[in-house]
């Protein structure tokens, strides 16, 4: 499990976010270290020499004069100084916090008296700050507001800096979704490539040159591959035709034999028709699934008639349906898929198979079930390749192995998973999922056997 964000825009915004906050917080950093602490001892020097000034005139001066000097300070300097007698202190004036204003009652300790203090009246906006200048004859103030000497960070600037990072998130959502409407198209035409449906050209001249190449890089393959699937169908169409034809008077000669070799003649009669169901799978597996109309059709309907038509054949078959079973299909590729289960189930595993269709919080679930050997779990996935089979069935009934990738394929198309599973009790369960955009309340079937 990881905290990263899984999309390309949330990556991006994280790392802008990141980058943001890391070069504010540096250069805050180095504003302070080469710029703002150096900045706040000078003024508090300034402020220090201005006060230590006030204090050794107060000190120089008679007491006589003393008064009038305050008044012409408090006139000129912006520093109201009053007398100690005059002055009634508010009881919320507490003693002053760590900041210059600690540095400057330090510097005015250190060079007027270590009785000097600084005090910060704390209940008034903007604040005041007191400071004591013992003086012989009594103890003189003087006063003046916290904003000419400390102020706290302005929330301007707080404003102007979360501003800046929502300006960054806002450019890199704006230009990674330029960069994801591209990637977009192309992950559709990938997954309409890999189900085998039409490829729609991917458009991405604004994008970032690597977008572009990209895109029109996947509109080649899937060129070539259309090509190539093209020429497939063509070749094993045009092999189809050239073998059948020699097939049917090969047939002919072999019903004309003489009656004595009655054994030999269904024997070579039998060898015909295996060959011409052989092509007739070449053919499915090579056919384009495409050329049929997707149509909202009852599976149910289906699956009823694939199970008279395997009972005419001699099959026993079950069918058990639950639920609404419509659903978007290609019928004669679906009736392909369903027929490929139902003879597979009925050559390895015996006439008695059944069909159980229902209802799934995803979609619809079609399972054709039979109780034969089955097959190991290790090797089904492997029997779905095309021209695989199983070792031990090499030596029963004959088959090209394309019947299961036959069905894959269609299931595929069909936004559909092919599984191979044991089935409870003995047997094999050949299930397939589809996947509808819509979901169904309908009830659902228990997948016992």
């Amino acid at each position: 499990m990881t905290l990263l964000p899984r999309t390309l825009l949330g990556r991006t915004i994280l790392v802008l976010i990141l980058t943001v906050a890391l070069t504010e917080i540096a250069t805050q950093m180095v504003f302070r270290y080469f710029v703002s602490d150096e900045f706040s001892r000078s003024i508090v020097r300034v402020g220090s020499n201005n006060i230590t000034a006030i204090g050794l005139a107060l000190r120089a001066l008679p007491p006589a004069a003393r008064a009038d000097y305050a008044v012409q300070i408090s006139e000129s300097s912006g520093y109201q100084v009053v007398p100690g007698a005059t002055l009634t202190l508010p009881a919320d004036v507490g003693p002053a916090d760590a900041s210059r204003l600690q540095q400057l009652e330090q510097r005015l300790q250190e060079r007027l008296s270590a009785k000097a203090r600084v005090y910060v009246e704390g209940r008034r906006t903007p604040q005041r700050v007191w400071i004591r200048l013992p003086v012989d004859g009594g103890d003189w103030w003087v006063r003046f507001e916290r904003t000419r000497f400390d102020r706290a960070f302005p929330m301007s600037a707080a404003l102007l800096l979360a501003s800046s990072l929502v300006l960054a998130v806002a450019v890199a959502w704006f230009t990674v979704r330029r960069i994801n409407q591209p990637l977009r198209a192309i992950q559709e035409n990938i997954l309409r490539l890999s189900r085998g449906d039409e490829v729609v050209p991917t458009r991405a001249p604004e994008g970032p040159a690597e977008v572009s190449d990209l895109a029109e890089a996947v509109d080649r393959m899937a060129g070539a591959l259309t090509q190539a699937g093209d020429e497939r169908a063509l070749l094993l169409a045009g092999v189809s035709h050239d073998l059948r034809t020699p097939l049917a008077r090969l047939r002919l000669a072999v019903e004309m034999l003489a009656a004595e070799s009655t054994q030999d003649r269904e024997a070579l009669v039998d060898d015909i028709e295996e060959i011409d169901r052989t092509i007739g799978q070449f053919l499915d597996f090579a056919r384009d699934i495409k050329v049929h109309p997707n149509v909202e059709e009852d599976l149910a309907n289906l699956l009823q008639d694939c199970a008279e038509r395997a009972r005419a054949h001699g099959c026993s078959v079950v069918t058990e349906f639950a639920g609404d079973l419509r659903m978007p299909m290609r019928r004669p590729a679906l009736e392909r898929l369903i027929n490929n289960l139902v003879e597979n189930a009925r050559r390895y595993a015996g006439p008695h198979i059944t069909l159980r269709a229902c209802r799934t919080p995803e979609g619809l679930r079609l399972a054709v079930l039979d109780r034969g050997p089955g097959i190991p779990p290790d090797q089904a996935t492997r029997l779905v390749q095309p021209f695989t089979r199983l070792d031990a069935s090499r030596t029963g009934p004959a088959g090209a192995g394309l019947g299961l990738a036959i069905v894959d394929r269609i299931a595929r198309n069909h936004q559909g998973r092919l599984q191979l599973l044991p089935r409870q009790g003995g047997g094999l369960e050949a299930r397939v999922d589809f996947v509808l955009s819509r979901p169904s309340a309908s009830p659902t079937m228990s997948d016992a056997a």
